[in-house]
């Protein structure tokens, strides 16, 4: 029998194996596939372009390369937080690819922002802006500080600022600009696969009220806020959160 497809995409500033804790928490006839914003971006540029490949201008580097691993075979995409960002811009520019998705901690929009007269509610674009530059001036400090946002765990948010420290910072920039710049909002009504969304009410890095903006967009979008969790919330209740994907997926 064949194996169920599933691809995780981590968020910012984190690698793909750090997912596999949750990853090991699925059946046996599911493979699990992990990768990370930083790692497609890292791919994308060691990659050279086929002559028969061709991508909308708009496509960001996250996309060409996720869009490459399911050319031969679409799945299933969980995105937690910048990585549903890029599972939502994968699902608008090529539906095809992906069968149903889970955001977890996630966005449409990452900023804030005024749009003929209506307030959209996400992260204070100063605040992003403060961080581009902290992390110029005092990398190790301003990630210790980011991942104590994510976890509430202070043993993990360690650890996940340790690994942080050895990226590329040109790469955590780059994800920063694409967080800046990217504004999914438009596209959501177009996205016709089942989405299934997660979001920790106590989420001190991306607003819960994202997640239900998100979920009142998507055409066949389901929320379920997660009372009292973090943004954190895959690796901190592992248990609990794959119990939902699995019964929403399969």
């Amino acid at each position: 029998m064949k194996k169920k497809r599933l691809i995780m995409v981590q968020g910012w500033g984190q690698l793909g194996a750090s997912l596999e804790a949750v990853a090991a928490l699925y059946r046996g006839d599911v493979e699990v596939e992990l990768t990370s914003v930083y790692e497609l971006l890292s791919d994308d540029a060691n990659q050279e372009e086929s002559s028969d490949e061709q991508y909308p201008e708009t496509c960001s580097p996250y996309v060409r390369q996720l869009a490459r691993r399911l050319a031969s075979e679409p799945g299933q995409v969980v995105g937690i937080s910048m990585g549903g960002l890029v599972a939502l811009e994968l699902a608008a520019t090529f539906p095809a690819l992906v069968e149903r998705m889970v955001l977890v901690s996630s966005t449409a929009c990452f900023l804030s922002r005024q749009v003929e007269g209506a307030f959209y509610q996400a992260v204070h674009p100063a605040a992003l802006r403060a961080m581009m530059v902290s992390l110029k001036i005092a990398p190790t400090t301003t990630l210790q500080q980011f991942f104590r946002r994510v976890y509430s765990s202070t043993r993990l948010a360690r650890e996940r600022a340790t690994a942080a420290a050895a990226l590329d910072l040109d790469r955590l920039q780059h994800g920063l600009r694409y967080l800046e710049q990217r504004d999914l909002r438009s596209s959501l009504g177009s996205i016709l696969q089942p989405v299934l969304v997660l979001h920790g009410t106590n989420d001190r890095v991306i607003p819960a009220a994202c997640s239900e903006y998100l979920a009142a967009k998507l055409p066949h979008g389901t929320l379920r806020l997660l009372p009292g969790e973090e943004h954190g919330v895959l690796q901190e209740s592992p248990q609990h959160i794959v119990k939902a994907m699995e019964r929403f997926l399969w």
